[in-house]
C-alpha cells in the first residue's frame, strides 16, 4: 500500500489548486520536501521524471528515494 501524505507543486504554472483533483492528496510547496524530508517522493508527471529528480537532488542527500508511477511503478 502506498500512503501519500502530500504533493509538492514545483512549477508555478502547474494547473493544480490546494489538492490533486479526485483525491485527498494535499498540495504543498517544494520547501515542504526540504523540511519534512520524506523517505519516498512519488513522481506522477512521467515526462518530467529526469528534470524533477535533478531539481530535487536534495532528496537523495538525506536518503530519500524517488518513485515514478508511469509507465510502471519503480523505486529509484
Amino acid at each position: 500500500m502506498l500512503d501519500v501524505h502530500a504533493t509538492a507543486q514545483i512549477s508555478p504554472w502547474a494547473d493544480i489548486a490546494d489538492s490533486v483533483r479526485g483525491s485527498r492528496i494535499v498540495v504543498v510547496d517544494e520547501e515542504y520536501l526540504r523540511t519534512q524530508r520524506p523517505q519516498r517522493v512519488l513522481i506522477l508527471p512521467w515526462n518530467l521524471r529526469e528534470e524533477l529528480t535533478r531539481q530535487l537532488g536534495c532528496v537523495r542527500a538525506w536518503g530519500g528515494r524517488f518513485v515514478p508511477a508511469v509507465p510502471r511503478l519503480e523505486v529509484l
